[in-house]
């Protein structure tokens, strides 16, 4: 035996060592490739600090351009990004390090028992490397900190020189030494852009076989684009535009209509533009300008008028969206394509010519003929009759609520066009084009956004309404009432309003004068998102969060309706049983739904775990009657004795039970009113519930007959009127008890026992209307107390 024991701890011990032999082995691989990352790691931490000094020189001397701030933008964006991913890679790394470092205990005290050597030397191998994956995440962090302070600065360059150019006063053009030096150099940058640049453009392209071919199977390419956009233009506007069989077609209809048909008239000439716009056309500067420009404010019109057509269909006025006369839609049409136009022009020279560097006289004539040529088209679509005439859609004139609205809108309008020329005439020709471009583009942002958000409601209000097929499948997949369906329209509706305020915040940047390489670096660094303490929260993570939270609780009540339709009713007919399972499905989703998200945003559960443990104490003090009603609603499902439907009578409360939550249960009076009780209450005081396990129950009607009377007679009448009643339980007699010798009658009562529990007043009520018919018809007399006073005699 002594041998075997022997045997034994020796195959023991050589497991033993051979696991760790095998756990030393990985681990030295682990490390080792460790090692390789490390170096790795330290060479691109070296290349960062390399570039972002050489980018932080370059900002601090003050002589960067706003082209040049462009390029080290987008260095310091990729730097930045690298950086984050590497910070992100490491400190999960370092989770993953902390956890296994965690798993071979607390470090043995000085004076304790030392640990075993192999545990010892994993013990100071993992520290390393959790001190090492630190560093890194402290060292990505650090230089993502500086890029973003160094696209800061570059940001507050931007807009210190936007600033001074805004308020920087130039030559006036009322003095005509600017005219004679802008004309000249003006009709030379409109010569280079759109005759020279082209030509010679041209003679590259025709003198090299390569470019020529590229040059055409683009062109063909974007052709054939906008050819096949245009029956699919068709097609949208007959199935989803404008029809003359429609009579009063609603709002969401005329949303449709005009987004059909604008959109569809729109599609074939914004392909071909935008595919002949990305052609590569190996001629950096003048010509690309020149191209970009053209393709820009080409889509931008051929959208403008879309917008135009899709709101005031000035032909088809029982499809307008706004509620303008026939004069006045007629003028405004007119007007806002005629500024279209005239702006679009102005600005594609302007951008097309964006190559050379203006002189003063140059930029201050520009302004001057660019605001002559704007402020009287747009001057008139300010016009008082104009919006205080309008008509809605419905013919109805709304003139006290224009006055009451446009007044000051118009006025602030009109100051503002007035500030157009008078601008560029004083000498402040950048702030005059900057202010046009706000004039312009803002009303067709908000146009467009106010379009879209119109969709947007007009759209989850047809996928939630309960007259059309959709809205009635979409309610019946996700088991919607008609109070939980109006939540979640408002929810949804916000939840847009907010993502349009975002799209609306991110695109007024550039109008207001912020680049688009900034607005671009801003919106990365709030994808990237805020480090607080070991943890990242990105807008993506937080995004992708909700989404999956959202779709786990979704999947749920998809299950839940499965369960309640086709499974529970084929495994319990008990409809306590069934809610108390769907209720417990329910809970269960939404504790995974919130898991899900929370592992989502890279939050270690363990940590939580923790921190929940630390405070336990005090949420055991602080809430523990919320604690004691959501402990005693767990039990009230898992035990059930109590369940929706049951007739219950607790403390001086009597009705049917509602629902049963986890923290209180919902019970409704015979009044219709609701009493809301602690499930802490139902657990230790008494519960009568008339309907716990069956249907079935009995009533008593006490009846007094007049002294003289046969008893026996009376207990058959009584017999007889129970075993008449359809209610009364028939496997079961009726019987009566004699009880007592009352002061005017003798006193009987009639027990019965019932089919149906909950009819038991009115099974009462019946039987007593019913006995006193047949004591009638029998000659019984039912007395009542009768008192004889006597009076005392009057004194003598």
């Amino acid at each position: 035996m002594q041998l075997g024991l022997t045997a034994g701890m020796l195959a023991k011990a050589t497991i033993r060592n051979t696991g760790l032999f095998l756990l030393v082995v990985v681990m030295s691989a682990c490390f080792a490739g460790a090692s390789v990352r490390a170096e790795g790691f330290d060479r691109q931490f070296r290349a960062w600090e390399n570039d972002l000094d050489k980018i932080e020189a370059r900002v601090k001397s003050g002589r960067t351009g706003s082209l040049e701030e462009g390029e080290l933008r987008s260095t310091l964006q990729k730097i930045a990004d690298s950086a984050a991913g590497e910070r992100d890679v490491a400190t999960k790394e370092a989770r993953q390090v902390r956890t296994l470092l965690e798993s071979l205990g607390p470090k043995p005290a000085e004076g304790a028992e030392p640990e075993p050597g192999a545990i010892r030397k994993q013990r100071q191998s993992l520290s390393d490397e959790l001190a090492m994956r630190e560093g890194q995440a402290k060292q990505a962090g650090l230089v993502l900190a500086k890029a973003e302070q160094l696209s800061s600065s570059i940001g507050r360059l931007s807009r210190d020189r936007l600033k001074d150019a805004l308020f920087e006063r130039t030559v006036s053009p009322l003095n005509y030494k600017a005219w004679v030096v802008a004309v000249p150099e003006a009709v030379k940058v409109f010569q280079t852009s759109f005759i020279s640049a082209p030509a010679k453009w041209w003679s590259s392209v025709t003198s090299s076989p390569e470019h020529w071919d590229t040059v055409v199977r683009t062109f063909l390419l974007a052709l054939l684009a906008g050819i096949a956009g245009w029956p699919l233009g068709a097609f949208l506007r007959k199935r989803y535009g404008r029809s003359s069989e429609t009579v009063g077609p609603s709002y969401a209809r005329r949303l449709q209509a005009g987004i059909a048909e604008g959109g569809g008239r729109a599609l074939g000439p914004v392909l071909f533009v935008l595919l002949l716009g990305s052609m590569d056309l190996e001629a950096a500067g003048t010509m690309d300008s020149v191209v970009q420009a053209a393709a820009r404010n080409l889509v931008l019109l051929f959208l403008g008028y879309a917008l135009v057509n899709a709101a005031f269909t000035p032909r088809q006025p029982e499809w307008r969206l706004l509620g303008f006369g026939e004069e006045a839609t007629r003028r405004l049409v007119i007007r806002l394509k005629l500024a279209l136009v005239v702006f679009l022009v102005i600005d594609g020279i302007h951008r097309a010519t964006s190559w050379a560097t203006p002189s003063a006289e140059l930029e201050s004539v520009t302004a001057l003929v660019f605001t002559l040529f704007l402020v009287p088209i747009l001057a008139p679509l300010l016009g008082r009759r104009l919006w205080e005439a309008s008509e809605s859609p419905d013919g109805k004139l709304h003139e006290g609520r224009r006055k009451a609205m446009y007044p000051r809108l118009r006025a602030i309008l009109l100051l503002v066009l007035v500030l157009l020329p008078f601008s560029a005439l004083v000498g402040y020709p950048i702030f005059a084009i900057f202010l046009t471009k706000v004039v312009v583009f803002m009303p067709l942002l908000v146009g467009g956004l106010v379009l879209l958000r119109s969709v947007g409601r007009e759209s989850l209000a047809a996928a939630l309404n309960v007259d059309s097929p959709m809205g009635r499948k979409v309610r019946d997949t996700l088991a919607l009432g008609n109070e939980d369906s109006t939540r979640l329209q408002f929810w949804l509706h916000v939840l847009v309003d907010f993502a349009l305020l975002v799209v609306a915040g991110i695109a007024l940047l550039p109008v207001l004068g912020l680049g688009a390489d900034e607005t671009a670096a801003s919106v990365a660094k709030l994808l990237r998102g805020v480090q607080i303490g070991s943890y990242t929260f990105s807008l993506i993570d937080i995004l992708l969060g909700i989404f999956l939270f959202s779709f786990v609780v979704l999947v749920t009540r998809l299950v839940q309706k499965a369960l309640e339709r086709h499974i529970l009713p084929n495994l319990t007919r008990d409809k306590g049983v069934r809610a108390a399972l769907k209720t417990a499905v329910g809970y269960l989703g939404v504790v995974i739904a919130a898991l899900v998200g929370i592992s989502t945003l890279g939050l270690d559960l363990t940590n939580l775990a923790l921190i929940a443990g630390a405070l336990s104490v005090g949420i055991g003090f602080g809430l523990q009657n919320v604690i004691n009603n959501f402990v005693s609603g767990l039990i009230l499902l898992a035990e059930r004795p109590i369940k929706p439907g049951d007739w219950v009578v607790i403390g001086g409360h009597e009705g049917k039970v509602k629902k049963v939550n986890v923290r209180s249960t919902e019970v409704e009076t015979f009044q219709r009113a609701s009493v809301i009780i602690p499930n802490a209450d139902l657990i230790s005081t008494p519960v009568i519930n008339w309907t716990h396990k069956n249907m079935l129950g009995r009533v008593e009607v006490a009846v007094g007959v007049a002294y003289g009377t046969d008893p026996r007679l009376v207990e058959q009448v009584l017999v007889d009127c129970a075993n008449a009643h359809p209610n009364v339980l028939k496997g079961q007699d009726p019987y009566v008890l004699f009880t007592n010798f009352g002061e005017s009658s003798l006193d009987f009562e009639l027990r019965a026992f019932l089919v149906d529990v909950e009819k038991r007043v009115l099974t009462g009520s019946e039987l007593r209307f019913a006995i006193h018919d047949a004591l009638k018809e029998k000659g019984i007399e039912i007395p009542f107390p009768q008192r004889v006073i006597h009076m005392a005699a009057p004194p003598a």
